[in-house]
């Protein structure tokens, strides 16, 4: 499979295109292509290590698995998602060159007279790639591309409180938390109170606290450094 094929049939509201590193490669999701590989690779993982995740992995279908991305990305303009695939071939056989290794995407995304702006969603990193230069990668091009390329003027990231990994991996990559924002109201577009039932994965009391860090334009200079040397660029 050509890693730059892609659907052109997608509505998000900003012009897209597959996004490539020397490590990682980011190409916006087409079911046709991509359903039958995300299935499989993500069917042999357990579902509590996903948790905390806006995609509710694994799939019981590679039919279900379509059918969400249609009903929750595809029919809403201000949503956008990628498949994540490993460039880099490292020491263990199993993390191969070209080797499918998770999702990242865009949601809420604005662009109007006022602001350009987006929420980093959808960030799933298969098990064989976590901690390892995929997860830096995806992050830094998808914030690279907004920045650089569609001049955001800020990109926000919601968490799970209990997601420490993933709060964790913001703030290494130059997010800061909002003082006080921590909510009960909204994630992902999603009310919080259904969000875990949405998942699948309804967690006793319905209740999540989320955490809200952001990084803004004047704040990516600083952003860009840090993406870069995680990312192992001049």
């Amino acid at each position: 499979m050509a890693l730059e094929q892609y659907s052109p049939d997608i509505h998000f509201c900003f012009p897209i295109r597959p996004l490539t590193s020397n490590k990682v490669t980011l190409v916006p999701f087409n079911p046709d292509l991509h359903s039958q590989t995300f299935f499989e690779i993500f069917s042999r993982c357990l579902a509590d290590e996903y948790r905390h995740s806006t995609i509710p992995v694994p799939f019981g279908t590679v039919t279900e698995l379509t059918s969400w991305y249609e009903r929750e990305i595809w029919s809403h303009a201000d949503r956008v998602l990628f498949a994540v695939f490993n460039n880099h071939e490292g020491e263990d056989s199993a993390t191969h060159r070209q080797a499918a290794a998770g999702f990242i995407g865009l949601t809420n995304a604005v662009v109007d007279d006022v602001e350009r702006s987006a929420e980093v969603a959808y960030l799933v990193t298969h098990p064989l790639f976590q901690r390892t230069h995929v997860t830096s990668h995806a992050v830094g091009l998808l914030l690279m591309w907004c920045f650089d390329e569609m001049r955001f003027d800020k990109v926000d990231w919601y968490a799970d409180e209990q997601n420490e990994r993933a709060c964790q991996a913001a703030e290494r990559m130059g997010f800061k938390k909002e003082a006080g924002k921590s909510s009960m109201t909204s994630f992902l577009g999603i009310d919080v109170r259904d969000f875990a039932l949405q998942v699948g994965r309804q967690e006793k009391g319905g209740k999540k606290r989320i955490v809200h860090l952001v990084m803004a334009r004047d704040e990516w200079q600083d952003g860009r450094r840090i993406l870069s040397e995680r990312m192992g660029k001049p």
